[in-house]
């Protein structure tokens, strides 16, 4: 009986409006997660192109150095 009472504190109203704000939070904590999961990806894909750079850039005074030791050694 109590339950067809009309509600006069407005808490239906405000249930309602609480109930829609916590899915549209659902909804964009679950646009974060995807835009940080793209976020690592991306972080782990630019230190695996900076480790390669970093190699070529590694190599290549190693093969100049290398090349200069090969002209000395052959012209004595």
């Amino acid at each position: 009986m109590a339950d067809n009472l009309p509600n006069k504190d407005g808490w239906h109203e405000w249930s309602k409006y609480v109930l829609k704000a916590i899915e549209e939070g659902k909804d964009r904590d679950v646009g974060m997660l995807e835009l940080l999961t793209q976020a690592r990806m991306d972080i782990a894909q630019l230190k695996i192109k900076a480790g390669i750079w970093g190699l070529i850039g590694g190599a290549i005074p190693v093969a100049v150095g290398l090349a200069v030791w090969f002209v000395q050694t052959a012209i004595k």
